[in-house]
């Protein structure tokens, strides 16, 4: 399938035609409608299509959503361009041909990256939420006065909550974004498959909990947020005081009943130990700023490392100890309150699922790779060493 890799490929390409529609009303095709207008060649859309009105907004930067069905007579003359990601474009341009399209191009992954870097994060959900809002604002009047109170108080609580998150992640990731380009970096867990994983020479070591007291392997950072009190007392992060590479101790935000894990303030002294916040655990949001958002591992630690690991873009992640599975730990300790099996490894996976395809559309470059996968079998690219 042929793409659209540039500005200036796009300019060229529909010049030729009378017009041209947008197929894909997501974040890929908000994106690309945004950077047209503002680079003043919107004038040539005519809509923007999609397979179903269903669960879009009506208009999307005042250009009307259309169903396909409606736009059989664009079929011959009109360029349709495919925004979405390219693994899912082939099955579409297919289901245009097959409607009569004489015409169907896609956007490249990398054109999408560049567009990403120069609009704003106005997301569909917003779009439609904000569309549906006002649609519904006169039927809905009365129920939306009674909640106006109660809508102030909780915006001026996320006022607050979201300063505290900028200034706490500022201090800890900003110097960190991109730092890695080009370099591989190893997320090292306690999984039991640890055992065998032989260190990358050159590679950026990131481990989680109780990774630093596997002292062959030489940590560059280390992520810990989870130090309820019976960790504390059964002696768990025993010697962490002693770790000479940087700690990043999480906090959690505070509408949430698990605040009870974070770590007392005496593990906060050190001089290598910084504080960043991190969401709350049944969130499905992954910002791509960590500076000024909350990282997303609020369910495990590993994701929280690996949250960082994509905005540090290296040309390599290694998930090495991620067994998502009752294999215990790399020491042969098996704790069953921690025991990874069941509906909790079927969450944990639908999370790294998430985090998969957050990567693909903001670091399409960067490579996740799973060393002696167990849980995570055939999620990312597997490699084994035994």
């Amino acid at each position: 399938m042929n793409y659209i890799n540039s500005k200036e490929e796009l300019e060229d390409t529909i010049r030729d035609y009378e017009g041209c529609i947008i197929y894909g009303a997501g974040l890929v095709g908000t994106c690309l409608i945004q950077y047209m207008i503002k680079e003043k060649i919107s004038f040539k859309i005519v809509c923007i299509g999609a397979k179903s009105k269903e669960g879009n907004p009506a208009s999307i930067m005042g250009i009307p959503v259309c169903e396909l069905k409606e736009l059989k007579s664009y079929r011959e003359k009109y360029l349709f361009v495919i925004a979405t990601l390219e693994h899912t474009q082939e099955g579409i341009r297919h289901e245009l041909w097959e409607f009569g399209c004489k015409k169907v191009l896609g956007i490249s992954n990398a054109f999408f990256a560049g567009i990403r870097e120069t609009v704003n994060d106005f997301t569909p959900d917003i779009i439609c939420a904000v569309s549906k809002g006002f649609a519904n604002v006169y039927t809905n009047f009365t129920n939306i006065y009674n909640k106006i109170d109660t809508v102030a108080n909780e915006l001026a609580y996320l006022v607050e909550e979201q300063n505290e998150v900028s200034t706490v992640n500022t201090k800890a990731f900003a110097k960190y974004r991109n730092c890695y380009r080009g370099r591989d970096v190893v997320i090292v867990a306690t999984g039991s498959t640890l055992n065998m994983y032989q260190p990358i020479k050159g590679a950026v070591h990131i481990g989680v909990n109780t990774a630093y007291k596997k002292p062959e392997i030489p940590l560059d950072h280390l992520f810990v947020q989870d130090g309820r009190p019976e960790f504390i007392s059964q002696g768990k992060f025993d010697g962490i005081e002693n770790v000479k590479c940087r700690i990043f101790m999480g906090r959690i935000l505070k509408r949430t009943y698990t605040e009870e894990i974070e770590f007392p303030e005496e593990y906060r002294l050190c001089e290598n130990v910084e504080d960043f916040m991190i969401d709350r655990w049944d969130t499905k949001r992954i910002y791509r700023d960590i500076c000024h958002h909350p990282v997303s591992g609020g369910y495990a630690v590993t994701l929280s490392a690996l949250h960082f690991a994509l905005y540090t873009y290296p040309e390599r992640i290694y998930l090495a100890g991620c067994d998502n599975a009752p294999t215990g730990y790399y020491d042969g300790t098996i704790n069953k309150s921690t025991l990874i099996d069941g509906e909790v490894a079927d969450r944990l996976k639908e999370k790294y699922q998430e985090m998969k395809r957050f990567a693909q559309i903001h670091y399409p470059e960067t490579e996740i790779i799973s060393i002696n996968p167990v849980g995570l079998k055939g999620m990312f690219k597997d490699i084994y060493t035994r």
